[in-house]
């Protein structure tokens, strides 16, 4: 049902969680106060509470914010409270912006474009590098 989501919607956020974690359940809640202001940027949102989920994009800790345009992924990484990830939302939907993804997103992304995208890259662990991919 996620992925159906994700194919048919062109803004969508994703908070992925573990529903046995109570910080998690209480961070959601805290979460859905933005909810009608993603809305009123024309911008989906919807919780993800299976583990599952969030190990098939590639993400190693929960909870987890992803914006998802035109099926694309980006990885939230600042603090997660309201106003950051609402602020972080605006940003993404209106101006342009670096897109942060996992291995596991890399591989979907590079699968379902068509053999003439081109895209750069920047691998970050300690040192950033970078280098254009071919997918």
């Amino acid at each position: 049902m996620l992925k159906r989501c994700i194919d048919r919607l062109d803004d969508l956020v994703v908070v992925f969680f573990d529903p046995d974690k109570k910080r998690h359940q209480e961070l959601v809640g805290v979460l859905e106060l933005i909810d009608d202001d993603a809305e009123r940027l024309d911008v989906n949102m919807v919780k993800a509470s299976s583990k599952k989920s969030g190990r098939h994009f590639g993400l190693t800790h929960l909870p987890a914010v992803v914006y998802f345009e035109r099926g694309v992924p980006n990885v939230y990484d600042g603090d997660l409270t309201p106003d950051d990830v609402q602020h972080w939302i605006h940003e993404h939907k209106t101006g342009a912006h670096a897109v942060i993804v996992t291995g596991a997103m890399l591989e979907m992304i590079k699968e379902e474009s068509d053999s003439t995208s081109s895209y750069r890259v920047f691998f970050s662990q300690k040192n950033l590098f970078s280098k254009n991919v071919e997918l």
